[in-house]
């Protein structure tokens, strides 16, 4: 039979690995002694082939066919009339009974010719059956067990979870599982033990354990645990990522603090005089490569971010000694690894988020984000000749990083450009045309403007150019409309700081006016600027930060008080002042120059650049908000609040326990730094959570109102009402109006309190039609209950109210605030049949003091909220525990 090389279109040539050359030999022999060959096979088909002593491996030296193809071995020799192939991929010879007449099922329909060279596609392997409860694939690959397991590995772990056994003996188990710990397969062990990897933690985060002589420091072995079995040991690192929820919820024995309270960064790095104790380096930096080896998976990765892990190791860059070099490189290639080098892995985007901060502020002490750029480039600087130092590639990437961080934010004038820059107004002003670094409203605005001070400033700015115009920080733009007007501001008193930032904007200052830029003159511009900033009130806006500075030669001379009796609102281009509590004649009128509800140390931060520590009583005796709540008197217009009355405000525990009063005291400056204000009006849901899970001794102890829970609480509700989840927000809004705010605000007009019921009035305008539906909701059924018991559209109707009626005296048109629930309002009101309610609610408004007004605003308002309000509650339990 002659071989063709016929290539056949209907079968695929991208099998040719399978190719299998089929050979068919039917051939019959003609004999002329048949009863010889016979004989002679029978004699061969007995005869065995064995190349070794070993008996199962010998085969015929006559192939014996049967009905399926069998491998025929090269020294076999093959009886005549088989089916024979050559497997060409093996090289294996195969035969098997030909069947007469019989054409393969891969050679039907194909000529002689075709039949000779087949190329067949190759079979694909069946998909191996999974035992059902096997463990699913990792590609990491399975961590082999050692062939002698050491059986002590499991004595030791035993004592490990025992705390009661803390003894020079627990010492040398910690010693021999640090030396366990290294192998995979024993760090994996480890990691699959929950209780023991919790002990270990708790031990580590616990740098008041005794030290034994001649022993390692026990928080420091524990992370050296820790950091072993977690090292290049994905399986492990796994499992402790998915325990981690839970571990963080535990309670450590020995200090009786949650876990995750014990992990957070505070407590790695000593304090005071901690820091110059010899040990102290090498506990840290064991901590250091525990946390660094832990972010390699992404979950925890984002959550120690999100958790300011980042800054508490910044402060491990801040001693100078050389004992912490070691310490401080392991926290640069943190940096790295994780967050800049992607040749080593890391995610970039993740961090950092905050901008470059101002050297000074960084040289004062902060240990935000932006001030890592400062404290690298201080060692950078220390090894300015070694190209090898870890400090000097940390220093570029950082650099690079904030390129990429700058042009991914919205510019400062894209944001400035949504405001009318006369009278402040958000929209969709106008540019003015010849400096376009001016935006206005309405031609009025424009002309009241150019009559005020554009006038002198628009030809300087245009010289500037736009966008240089647009980016002047708001300051230095007063300062350069100061100069060009020549106003000194004289009936102003400043700081007399002469610090470089302020030379900095003062020399901006003196050249965008055109000035010559001599010592006179930059030093006229930095009496300015420091009175600037010692008088002004800024105007902000949540997204595009400052917008205004108001200067008020009277109101400057309010004198500071973080327990005051009067408050300042901005509507506008107006500035007003609101006494928050009685004033009598003869007593001074004082206002606080920062957020008082913040921490002390908050406080005084805040305050510095006033140079001058306040003396309140709030200041000298750490009063937290329930204490100076419960001392503010009432005034008239809490016949408007949501709180249940001020015996409740004064039963708090935080105000008669002195344990749950410290309590809430030193809570607060622990957790302060939890808070980050979105500047994109957007939250991340599960940094949030991560957040609130951190402020669970807040939670758990009632503390509702204070810093920085009811501002998490307040974020967690604005995300979960942009995703939809409207109930849920409105529920968590409620708990804040009621258990928050007005502790933390006793005036039932304050700013912050109106906001919160405003939010609750459009919340309720969408639970409102979702629950008038039939159809199912997917609400749980005490939530949907309660909104089915309650009049809704009243309730919305009547905070909307409560916002117009406190809103400040003759400004309700024109605040914001208040001009948004008036909309809303109008557009309730032309809901019909509801006569006898609108009757009813407008009595109560024209006469809220009336008896019958109050049990009505009672019934109506103050019961349903609080309802709502402990359902707020149940949703946070739940969102933790998440």
């Amino acid at each position: 039979m002659s071989l063709g090389r016929r290539k056949t279109p209907s079968l695929s040539l991208t099998a040719i690995f399978a190719l299998l050359l089929t050979i068919f030999t039917n051939i019959a022999f003609a004999s002329s002694n048949p009863s010889s060959n016979q004989d002679t096979q029978d004699k061969d088909s007995n005869e065995l082939i064995c190349h070794t002593d070993n008996p199962e491996e010998c085969y015929p030296k006559i192939f014996v066919p049967t009905d399926e193809f069998q491998a025929v071995q090269k020294d076999q020799e093959i009886p005549q009339g088989l089916h024979v192939r050559l497997n060409v991929t093996s090289g294996q010879l195969e035969a098997k009974i030909n069947v007469e007449g019989e054409v393969p099922e891969e050679l039907k329909g194909l000529s002689p010719e075709e039949q000779a060279v087949l190329v067949v596609e190759p079979e694909q392997p069946e998909e191996p059956q999974v035992p059902k409860g096997a463990p699913v694939y990792e590609p990491v690959g399975a961590v082999k067990k050692p062939q002698h397991e050491a059986g002590y590995f499991y004595d030791v772990l035993s004592m490990i979870k025992d705390p009661a056994t803390r003894d020079t003996t627990y010492d040398d188990a910690l010693e021999w599982l640090e030396d366990l710990s290294h192998d995979m397969y024993y760090g994996l062990k480890l990691t699959e033990d929950t209780q023991a990897v919790k002990e270990l933690l708790c031990l580590m985060s616990d740098d008041a354990q005794p030290v034994e002589e001649g022993f390692v420091p026990r928080d420091q072995r524990a992370a050296t645990i820790v950091a072993a079995a977690l090292s290049n040991n994905p399986p492990a690192l796994q499992k402790v990522a998915e325990q981690w929820s839970e571990l963080k919820g535990m309670t450590c024995l020995v200090t009786q603090k949650p876990l995750s309270e014990g992990f957070s960064g505070r407590q790695f790095i000593p304090q005071g005089d901690a820091v110059h104790d010899p040990s102290s380096p090498g506990r840290v930096k064991a901590k250091v490569s525990v946390v660094n080896n832990m972010m390699k998976n992404d979950e925890l990765r984002k959550e120690f971010v999100d958790s300011d892990m980042m800054k508490y190791l910044l402060e491990v860059l801040v001693p100078t000694t050389p004992s912490w070099t070691s310490a401080q490189r392991k926290v640069g290639q943190l940096a790295l690894d994780n967050f800049l080098d992607e040749d080593m892995g890391a995610v970039l985007g993740q961090w950092p988020a905050d901008k470059v901060q101002m050297d000074k502020v960084c040289k004062e002490g902060s240990m935000e984000d932006g001030c890592w750029d400062y404290r690298v480039n201080e060692i950078a600087q220390n090894h300015k000749g070694d190209d090898s130092h870890w400090s000097g590639d940390l220093a570029r990437r950082l650099a690079d990083a904030r390129k990429t961080q700058a042009r991914k934010e919205p510019a400062r004038d894209e944001k400035l450009r949504a405001f009318c820059t006369y009278c402040l107004a958000p929209g969709t002003p106008k540019a003015c045309t010849q400096c376009h670094a001016a935006y206005y409203c309405h031609q009025s605005c424009q002309r009241a403007h150019w009559r005020d001070v554009h006038a002198k400033e628009c030809k300087p700015l245009t010289k500037m150019g736009q966008q240089r115009a647009m980016s002047l920080p708001t300051q230095v733009r007063l300062l350069m409309q100061c100069l060009l007007e020549g106003k000194n501001l004289d009936t102003l008193r400043g700081s007399g700081d002469k610090s470089p930032d302020i030379e900095m904007m003062a020399m901006a200052g003196v050249a965008y006016a055109g000035l010559e830029t001599s010592e006179a003159n930059v030093k006229r511009a930095c009496d300015i600027v420091a009175k600037i900033q010692t008088n002004a009130f800024n105007w902000a806006d949540d997204e595009a930060g400052q917008i205004g500075v108001f200067l008020e030669p009277t109101f400057a001379m309010m004198n500071h008080s973080c327990t005051p009796n009067a408050m300042v609102q901005v509507v506008g281009r107006k500035i007003i002042l609101r006494a928050e509590s009685d004033i009598k004649a003869g007593e001074e009128i004082e206002i606080s120059y920062t957020d008082y509800t913040w921490p002390k140390k908050m406080r005084a931060a805040a305050l510095k650049s006033y140079h001058f520590n306040c003396q309140c009583p709030r200041c000298k005796e750490d009063l937290n908000v329930y204490q100076v709540c419960a001392a503010t008197e009432g005034n008239d217009l809490d016949i408007f609040s949501l709180a249940l009355g001020a015996s409740s405000i004064r039963q708090h525990p935080a105000v008669t326990n002195p344990n749950t009063a410290r309590a809430a005291s030193k809570l607060s400056e622990e957790l302060c730094s939890l808070t980050k204000f979105s500047h994109a009006g957007q939250y991340d849901l599960t940094a949030l959570l991560s957040r609130l899970h951190r402020c669970n001794p807040l939670v758990e102890k009632g503390l509702w109102a204070v810093f920085p829970l009811p501002n998490i609480l307040s974020e967690v509700a604005t995300t979960l009402a942009q995703r939809g989840s409207f109930p849920q927000a409105l529920a968590i809004t409620c708990l804040v109006a009621t258990s928050s705010d007005p502790h933390r605000y006793p005036a039932a007009f304050y700013p912050v309190r109106l906001r919160a019921l405003y939010f609750i009035a459009k919340l309720l305008s969408h639970t409102a039609a979702d629950t008038a539906s039939p159809a199912p909701t997917g609400l749980g059924s005490a939530m949907q209950t309660a909104l089915n018991e309650i009049d809704q559209v009243a309730l919305c109707q009547m905070l909307l109210m409560m916002v117009i009626r406190l809103a400040p005296p003759g400004f309700a048109q024109e605040w914001d605030l208040a001009k948004d629930a008036n909309e809303l309002l109008y557009e309730i009101n032309q809901l019909p049949g509801r006569d006898r309610e609108v009757s009813l609610i407008q009595s109560w408004i024209q006469n809220p003091t009336d008896e019958q007004s109050r049990a009505f605003f009672k019934f109506a308002v103050v019961d349903p909220v609080h309802t709502l309000a402990d359902l707020g509650k149940t949703v946070i339990s739940e969102l933790i525990v998440f």
